[in-house]
């Protein structure tokens, strides 16, 4: 699972904020995050995704997924090359 971490603390598992998806706050629970991705309620965030499905369409991972995939690199040198 991915995670998204807001500047107060909220975590969720993209970087689509709903209440509902919230699976806690890094602050108010001890800063251990390996343990809130294994509690209940991340469970419960996980199987609502699998049954309702995910609408999020990640533009966040876009451009990291671009510079650190080297299969990337030709197409990214063509378009430099473009520029």
């Amino acid at each position: 699972m991915n995670i998204v971490i807001t500047e107060n603390g909220d975590i969720y598992p993209c970087e689509s904020f709903t209440p509902k998806m919230k699976l806690g706050n890094v602050r108010k629970d001890g800063y251990d995050i390996k343990e809130m991705l294994k509690s209940t309620r991340a469970r419960k965030v996980v199987r609502s995704i699998r049954e309702e499905g995910c609408f999020c369409t990640h533009e966040c991972y876009f451009m990291i997924n671009i510079l650190f995939n080297p299969a990337m690199y030709p197409t990214l040198l063509k378009e430099y090359v473009k520029i």
